[in-house]
């Protein structure tokens, strides 16, 4: 299984987690249900990312990502 690197980007003081992988001209993304996180797409990820780009990211307060911040 290929591992992917866990990337972060702030939004509204609150740090988001996320997976961006392969490329081409089709970016699909992912989002999870509760109470999982973006780990629960690697399969697909892995499949699709030989062929498109993909991202899977940690919704607010799943996963690695910050809770909501007000």
């Amino acid at each position: 299984m290929e591992t992917f690197k866990e990337k972060k980007i702030l939004i509204d003081k609150s740090e988001i987690t996320y997976y961006d992988e392969g490329n081409g001209n089709l970016t699909i993304v992912f989002v999870h249900g509760f109470p999982f996180n973006k780990s629960f797409w690697k399969p697909q990820l892995e499949f699709l990312s030989k062929q498109h780009r993909v991202i899977a990211y940690d919704i607010s307060g799943f996963g690695n990502s910050d809770e909501k911040v007000n």
